[in-house]
């Protein structure tokens, strides 16, 4: 049995011995001493490490002929053999790190001079004639001892389940393509809130086997909010995918409920939401209160709540089938449409023609109504325009004594007798907080793109590009939102679409210049590797599209001529031969050898390849 656990312990020694590497540093423990034997042995330990100079001797307290040496680190210049053989005649100066755990006489200051021995991954013997102590010397010192194994840190305790909420809500899942938005939602739809004993918070859909994990219980003194706060990656088998993740715990109906959002910083925004938000601002959604109404001239009246501070009142109507002979109170809102006082008429008149009223303590306010398009008016009332007729102001806000004052009002064709036969095409009250998603006008045209060389013996690549996509949206406050599709490298490597802000200048013949001066973030190979500076100049005459624009791509700045007007033009380069001229860091960063991750590779043959380590 002896011989087993021997040779057990041998080959763990072994194994702690090859595992060792003195270029990371081997620890040894053995024993002090001396050649003639004038000094009592005493145990010792000492970390050995090769270091550019020779060998880094990191020596731990211990107590030797009488004197207590603290911990001391020395690094002596020498050459070692590859057998771990060393020999030099020098003397080098201890650096004191500790103090002595040891009784005896204290160490003040120490030198080794003259060493010699051999030093491996599995063991050291060390030999020095001179060992400076304070102001004397003692000489002949050895030092033997066996590479022992540094104790594993003890690994945190896996984090155990604290308690568990379940919920049941609506998932939701959204992201962009082609510059439209994309969603999908599941009802009814499983999750699990999980408080962990480390402290930390998950957020868990079992249905498909998907945990955020790691969120942090945050507080908000101003709101006085808490909040669950992370971030999260996932990768889609093309590309990693880094989330915020945001999570709220709260009572509504006197039932607990979860709100959860992971917004991803992708090109494609990708976002995963589940139940409602408790703070959102409550949106008013449009309310169709008529649809396709024919009226029969014998008159219609209804009431509905408004609130004009979110909302404004709009009716569309075909005016077509009005008598031209006689009155029609084709538009009556306000307390009591039956009633000429204090509510809004348009009238239809002899004539084809058209006026509007609003009799108040501030008179009739009798206006003349133009009306272009009769199977199409726009009808609106609003606290911010007052009375419009297809977008142009008939009666103003201020002269609309206490109307908004109204939160019910009443609406149709009763005032007078003069009812109407006009068709209502819709009745409505319009959101006026809604936001309006952008609509994106695609260009398609060639692109012709340079690439700038990273070093001077290179020449720039060209690549040209036969159906460049660029899509523009206009913002309506002097800006245009610019996504230039599907970028590539100077090897046509994917880097992303790119999303900014334009400013627009309308020239007076018509045409549209966008300028942009900014900052982005690539895709493809150089997600998340931060922003970039582009700059884009655009001139838009009508449904034709021309621009040129620089992107600084790591892998080499490219300038781009976009229109219908580019050709192919590009020069043929000799390959030669594939010798690396130089390499560089995704960063731009030229180094000396391939970094680990991915390395942007210049050849002598104008070929810039990508290589990862």
């Amino acid at each position: 049995m002896k011989k087993i656990l021997s040779l057990l312990s041998f080959l763990m020694l072994a194994v702690v011995a090859m595992a060792a590497d003195l270029t990371t540093g081997v620890t040894f423990k053995g024993t002090w001493g001396d050649k003639l034997g004038d000094y009592p042995t005493a145990e010792g330990e000492m970390k050995v490490t090769k270091v550019d100079e020779g060998l880094k001797f990191e020596v731990k307290s211990n107590g030797f002929n009488g004197y207590a040496f603290p911990a001391y680190t020395l690094v002596y210049k020498s050459e070692v053999a590859a057998d771990g053989s060393f020999n030099t005649g020098d003397y080098f100066i201890g650096e004191i790190t500790g103090d002595p755990t040891m009784d005896g006489l204290p160490v003040a200051n120490l030198y080794w001079q003259q060493i010699k021995g051999t030093v491996t991954n599995e063991s050291i013997d060390l030999y020095i004639r001179y060992m400076g102590v304070n102001m004397t010397e003692l000489e002949h010192i050895t030092f033997k001892g066996e590479a022992v194994a540094s104790p594993d840190p003890e690994p945190d305790p896996e984090p155990t389940v604290v308690s568990t909420k379940d919920f049941t809500d609506t998932f939701t899942m959204s992201y962009i393509e082609n510059g439209e938005l994309q969603s999908s939602s599941f009802k009814d739809f499983p999750a699990s809130f999980v408080e962990m004993s480390d402290g930390t918070f998950n957020v868990e859909f079992p249905e498909v086997n998907h945990k955020f994990t790691g969120l942090l219980q945050k507080y908000d003194p101003a709101t006085e909010r808490t909040y669950y706060e992370g971030t999260y990656t996932e990768n889609d088998g093309m590309q990693d995918y880094n989330f915020d993740v945001t999570a709220y715990l709260y009572t509504k109906d006197d039932v607990e409920r979860l709100y959860f959002i992971a917004k991803s910083d992708n090109a494609d925004q990708l976002t995963y939401a589940y139940g409602s938000d408790p703070f959102a601002e409550p949106v008013v959604e449009d309310v169709v209160l008529k649809e396709n109404y024919q009226a029969d001239g014998t008159g219609f009246s209804f009431t509905t709540p408004i609130d004009w501070e979110t909302q404004k009142f709009q009716a569309v109507l075909d005016v077509t089938g009005c008598s031209t002979s006689a009155v029609e109170d084709i538009f009556g809102l306000g307390p009591d449409v039956s009633s000429f006082a204090n509510n809004i008429h348009v009238y239809s008149e002899q004539n084809s023609t058209y006026k509007a009223y609003y009799q108040c303590s501030n008179g009739n306010n009798n206006t003349t109504v133009n009306i272009a398009d009769k199977q199409n008016v726009t009808i609106e009332v609003s606290k911010a325009d007052g009375l419009t007729v297809d977008g142009n102001v008939i009666i103003p806000a201020a002269n609309l004594e206490g109307f908004f004052d109204l939160t019910e009002v009443m609406f149709g064709s009763l005032e007078n007798s003069q009812f109407t036969n006009a068709l209502y095409k819709s009745i409505k009250l319009i959101n006026l907080n809604k936001k309006e998603e952008p609509v994106f006008v695609t260009y398609t045209a060639p692109a012709m793109y340079t690439y700038a060389s990273m070093d001077e013996e290179t020449p720039g690549a060209k690549r040209f590009v036969e159906a460049q996509e660029i899509q523009l949206s206009d913002n309506g406050d002097g800006t245009y939102t610019v996504i230039i599709k599907n970028l590539g490298d100077c090897e046509g490597d994917p880097a992303g679409d790119i999303q900014f802000t334009a400013t627009a200048t309308e020239a007076e013949d018509g045409t549209i210049s966008l300028t942009a001066d900014t900052q982005v973030e690539l895709g493809g190979y150089y997600e998340g590797s931060g922003e970039y500076a582009v700059k884009f100049n655009g001139t838009l005459n009508g449904e034709d599209l021309t621009a040129t624009y620089d992107i600084d791509i790591p892998s080499g700045a490219a300038h781009a001529e976009f229109g219908n007007g580019v050709t192919n033009g590009i020069n043929t380069v000799n390959n030669t031969n594939n010798t690396i001229t130089s390499i560089y860091t995704v960063g731009g960063a030229k180094v000396n050898s391939l970094q680990k991750g991915v390395n942007i590779v210049r050849l002598a043959n104008g070929k810039t390849v990508k290589v990862i380590k």
